[in-house]
This record gives structure tokens, sequence and C-alpha cells, in this order.
């Protein structure tokens, strides 16, 4: 195992050693930005891969809270950005299969790594209140990291949702840098006007 590491950093080393010798040094050093990109989003994916499966997991968590009563008698109200938004994604996913109308008052996403297809969102039907996916159009991180995974379904967090009783937001213009939902929160959940 150590031996092909330091067998392939060799190699690799050697032939960046006599490209730059030759006549292809420019392109060289046009290709080096991309290439650290590639080469670094194999680490990206690897830990994104990690993250999403235990957010997954706690979805499923959640829903068995739910589904036991640890809420008490009422109906609560979720919100969740990024990987809170999936883990609550999961969780209903979870609570429609009991076909439990009564736990979920209100669901908000807010840039929601799922995917925006109508057949993923069946459990929208299992909310007594509102389904609310806050999604913005630029958010270039929700973008890469997704972009093998759902980008050929679409993705609620960069799009909206088009599946009859689910409300659509983009806060594409409120949003100075994309993926900052953490810093206009207030600002997302003054605009929905959930409990007026």
């Amino acid at each position: 195992m150590v031996s092909n590491f330091l067998y392939n950093e060799a190699l690799v080393a050697a032939v960046q050693f006599a490209v730059k010798k030759s006549i292809f040094s420019g392109f060289l050093q046009v290709a080096a930005g991309p290439t650290s990109v590639i080469g670094s989003s194999q680490m990206i994916d690897n830990e994104w891969s990690v993250a999403m499966n235990r957010t997954d997991t706690a979805g499923k968590l959640l829903a068995e809270l739910l589904l036991h009563g640890a809420q008490g008698s009422r109906p609560v109200s979720l919100v969740g950005y990024t990987l809170g938004a999936r883990m609550i994604f999961i969780a209903m996913e979870e609570l429609e299969k009991h076909n439990r109308l009564d736990l979920v008052e209100n669901v908000v996403l807010i840039g929601a790594p799922v995917s925006s297809a109508p057949d993923y969102w069946k459990w929208s039907r299992c909310v007594a209140g509102r389904v609310v996916n806050v999604f913005c159009e630029q958010d270039w991180l929700l973008y890469f990291i997704f972009r093998t995974t759902y980008l050929k379904l679409g993705v609620a967090g960069l799009e909206p949702v088009i599946v009859p009783g689910v409300e659509n937001l983009n806060v594409t213009e409120e949003l100075e840098l994309k993926s900052n939902y953490h810093e206009n929160l207030k600002v997302i959940l003054d605009a929905l006007h959930l409990y007026s």
C-alpha cells in the first residue's frame, strides 16, 4: 500500500518535471488550477458522503422520536437548513411510510440537498400545515457537491419543487454569500410569516 503510494507520487513528480522542461510548460500552468480542484474534490466527496449517511441516519432517528411521542401530544414545526433540511426530509419520508398525518404541523427546508423530483416529495401530504422549500439558484457549493448525485433530477436547494401543496421561496437576491443561510435565517423565517 505504502510502496504503491510512493511509486505513484514519484511517477507524478517525474512526469511533472518532464513537462515543465518541455513545450507543454504553459499548458501545465493553465491546467494546474483545475487539476488541484478536481484532486481535492475526491476528498470533499468522501467527507460529504459520510455527512450524508450520518444525516440520513439522524433523520430516521428523528422520525422514531416523533413516532414515539417525544414531542408530547402537539404537532411540531420542523425547520432546517442544508444537512438539517435533509435530516427533516428523511424523517418525513419515514413518517409517510407510517401514514402519520398528525405529528408535523409545518416543514421548512432551506437549501436542502435533496432531489426536487416530485416522486421524492410524496411525504408532503403528511404535513398538516405548510411545506416550504427555500432555495438559492446560485448556491455554487451545493451545486458542486451535488454535481453527480441529483443534478439530473434537480436539487431542491437550487430550484423550486413543483408539487401541489409545496410552497417555494427563492432567496437568491437576499443572500449576499450563497450558502450563507445561518446568517440570514431570521430574514428568511420572517419572510415566511409562519406564525402571523
